[in-house]
């Protein structure tokens, strides 16, 4: 690899673990915390950020796959495509449930709790 592939590269993959990191940080304490866990938004919250992390990571290494021109099987290929395809649909419904959430805590303040018990 020439030095600016290795330079592309190495600039590319910088923000990716920054932004896995930030990610990693956010779910953690999502996690940790007891008042987090029970909430619909923030279930909603770590659930669109577990699949842009995924979305995410999985990027990095399809383009590292194209950076290295590794030849792989069907299977693998398969597999190396769907995982992205199926988060990148995932994002948009996330977000869209998040806003129906939302709109039932402003819209029905009284049965807003009755609506999105998550039991």
């Amino acid at each position: 690899m020439s030095f600016e592939n290795r330079l592309r590269f190495s600039l590319s993959l910088i923000p990716v673990l920054f932004f896995i990191y930030i990610n990693c940080v956010m779910l953690v304490t999502l996690k940790s915390k007891a008042a987090f866990q029970g909430v619909s938004r923030y279930i909603l919250f770590g659930h669109m950020l577990f699949a842009d992390s995924l979305q995410l990571i999985w990027s990095m290494l399809s383009y590292i796959v194209a950076t290295v021109k590794m030849y792989m099987s069907n299977g693998l290929c398969v597999i190396l495509v769907l995982i992205p395809s199926i988060t990148l649909r995932i994002s948009p419904l996330n977000l869209a449930v998040m806003a129906l959430e939302r709109y039932s805590a402003i819209c029905f303040p009284l049965r807003h709790a009755e609506l999105s018990t998550s039991v």
